[in-house]
């Protein structure tokens, strides 16, 4: 793969999506074509759909700290199941658009100090009456009833 570092004035996305294409599944060779021509999203996209490795897309989202990148991963350890893990992603990412996905698994796994991290920031960016329900039911369950009650007053 020394050759795509090599490599100078070319279409790296068109480049990348040939290299994604059935006959070929460069998965790799994309992977490095995105990073290399700084499309990051598109470079955390193949590496958790096509590579299936969330191990080095945690590596990738720490390099790169982006916040697409970050929502990505979150999206992607939510879907596998690593809620904590998928709530610090979101905390980076600073998203909230997933908020409904990460109270109910958050719940099922009864992550109430997780969640409250998460709904904390997700108050910050929308204004939602289950985001607030969540969060006292979350301070009370967490029994950090001091901050509960201060919420509520």
């Amino acid at each position: 793969m020394d050759y795509i570092n090599r490599l100078d004035n070319y279409d790296g996305p068109e480049i990348a999506k040939i290299a994604l294409g059935d006959p070929y599944c460069l998965f790799e060779e994309a992977f490095l074509i995105y990073k290399k021509s700084d499309l990051n999203s598109e470079a955390m996209e193949v590496l958790l759909t096509n590579i299936d490795s969330i191990e080095r897309a945690q590596e990738f989202a720490a390099r790169c700290n982006e916040s697409k990148v970050w929502y990505k991963l979150g999206r992607a350890q939510l879907e596998h199941g690593n809620v904590p893990e998928a709530i610090d992603s979101y905390l980076k990412a600073e998203d909230a658009t997933d908020y409904a996905e990460v109270i109910r698994a958050a719940k099922v796994e009864e992550n109430y100090d997780e969640l409250v991290r998460y709904l904390t920031m997700a108050r910050n960016k929308a204004k939602d009456q289950l985001i607030d329900t969540e969060l006292v039911y979350s301070f009370a369950k967490a029994e950090r009833l001091a901050e509960m009650e201060e919420f509520t007053s």
